[in-house]
């Protein structure tokens, strides 16, 4: 009777210890997959771009350091001004660990005749 209680606690140990480390892999998943950023589309007109994609698993998320928000489904869409010449733009997603995502985006725009 007593080698059967030892092997029913050994067993419940294994699978609680189990249980645990199977539930902390599962509440570990976003921090190990991290801030993910994807740019769908972009169309220039004229001195304005159009930017937008989608954003899973963040806590912040800006273009050109500027705060932009996400629907419920994680898309996002902005404007942006272009200067004439180079521009670079940056968007930037963070998780609520602190990892960072970004994206780089180069577009040039002419300089307009007046």
């Amino acid at each position: 009777m007593r080698n059967l209680r030892t092997r029913l606690a050994f067993a419940l140990a294994v699978i609680t210890l189990a249980g645990l480390a199977s539930y902390g892999t599962y509440q570990a998943r976003e921090y190990l997959r991290g801030p993910s950023l994807y740019i769908e589309s972009t169309a220039q007109d004229g001195a304005l771009v159009h930017i937008g994609g989608e954003a899973k698993r963040i806590a912040f998320l800006s273009l050109n350091g500027k705060q932009i928000f996400t629907d419920e489904n994680g898309l996002w869409q902005e404007t942006a001004l272009l200067l004439p010449g180079y521009n670079s733009i940056t968007v930037a997603a963070s998780d609520r660990f602190g990892r960072t995502n970004e994206k780089y985006l180069d577009a040039y725009r002419t300089a307009d005749n007046i």
